[in-house]
């Protein structure tokens, strides 16, 4: 199964828990994509899905303001999991294609 999809997204942060909307694209040159939370919505750069492995780089708005946060996860059937490398930390993230 692609990995490819709309997923709605939590992300566990010292805050609480941050929900928004991850899409991941494939095209022609690669994948792309974006997360979109309260924040706003940011682009997905290095992207790179390997069988149900992926890596991806966002500039994260929510959490520490303006700093890049790598992604890295799997997913099994509709059910995104992964971590989310910040400055402050590991984060978890969960997703549930749409």
């Amino acid at each position: 199964m692609p990995v490819t999809g709309t997923y709605t997204i939590s992300v566990v942060t010292m805050n609480g828990i941050d929900k928004g909307k991850l899409i991941l694209l494939e095209e022609q040159d690669g994948f792309v994509g974006t997360l979109e939370n309260d924040a706003g919505i940011s682009m997905i750069t290095n992207c790179i899905i390997e069988g149900n492995h992926i890596t991806f780089e966002v500039q994260n708005k929510a959490i520490t303001g303006h700093e890049n946060a790598l992604v890295t996860g799997f997913v099994e059937g509709d059910t995104f999991r992964g971590l989310v490398k910040l400055p402050v930390g590991l984060l978890q993230m969960k997703g549930f294609r749409k």
